[in-house]
């Protein structure tokens, strides 16, 4: 019993500074990110987007086992063994013979030595609870996963006409694989990154605003959001503990 409390306590050890590592690592990355996105607020939406991936890829990066960040007043891998306790048994009675006197009665006893017990560190407390949220968080995409099939199962591919044309253009334009074009949802989106989709409400068919959403969402796809938000949403299940990932 002891060795496997020993083992989670030792693995908590370096989750934990792991999790300290990355968070002062990749939280410095992401404000430094969110400042220069500042700055080039009216720049290219291509450097914003990087900004924010360098940041959360800071975040993934630093959180790696291995090694252990110092923080003083600080001690990973759980509390220091106890002292074993110590048993005093008696064992019995025998005679012992002192020099220069007779025979006489005495007692023996033996020392016991116990295996010290472990307990449960900190950092394994707070592992189980980060657990917790990681399995929450993991819950939340596997439902909006499914929430986008559905929508796209729901909605109506379309073959011909403006909003494929427009597509097709674009297609060409940008050197990307063609999506589908599908209609009936209730606000454009962009799914499937095995076989991308671009989903859009019914009326947009002969609009000049369908085709400003219709280019807008063939940028995401250029970019390769479809891809790259797998490492946001990363960023956001395994350190949803960390404020700045939700600003």
């Amino acid at each position: 019993m002891n060795g496997s409390v020993e083992m989670v306590n030792g693995w908590a050890g370096l989750w934990g500074a792991g999790m300290v590592r990355a968070s002062v690592q990749g939280g410095a990355a992401l404000l430094l990110a969110w400042g220069i996105c500042a700055m080039l607020r009216r720049g290219p939406a291509g450097v914003r987007c990087w900004g924010s991936r360098a940041g959360f890829g800071q975040l993934l990066v630093a959180a790696r086992l291995p090694g252990v960040m110092a923080v003083p007043g600080v001690q990973w891998g759980g509390a220091a063994p106890a002292e074993a306790p110590v048993a005093v048994v008696e064992v019995g009675s025998s005679l012992e013979q002192a020099p220069g006197d007779g025979p006489r009665q005495g007692r023996a006893v033996a020392v016991v030595r116990g295996e010290p017990s472990a307990s449960v560190s900190w950092e394994a407390w707070a592992m189980g609870a980060w657990l917790a949220g990681v399995t929450v968080g993991a819950a939340g995409l596997v439902r909006a996963a499914r929430r986008a099939g559905r929508m796209r199962r729901e909605s109506t591919r379309v073959t011909a006409g403006p909003l494929v044309d427009w597509c097709e253009e674009m297609v060409r334009a940008m050197g990307v694989r063609a999506p589908e074009v599908r209609v009936g949802v209730a606000s454009p989106v962009l799914v499937g990154w095995l076989r991308p989709a671009i989903l859009l409400p019914a009326g947009l068919e002969d609009s000049e605003r369908g085709r400003l959403v219709v280019a807008h969402e063939m940028a995401h796809l250029a970019r390769g959001d479809l891809w790259w938000n797998w490492l946001l949403a990363a960023g956001l299940v395994c350190f949803w503990f960390h404020p700045l990932v939700w600003v």
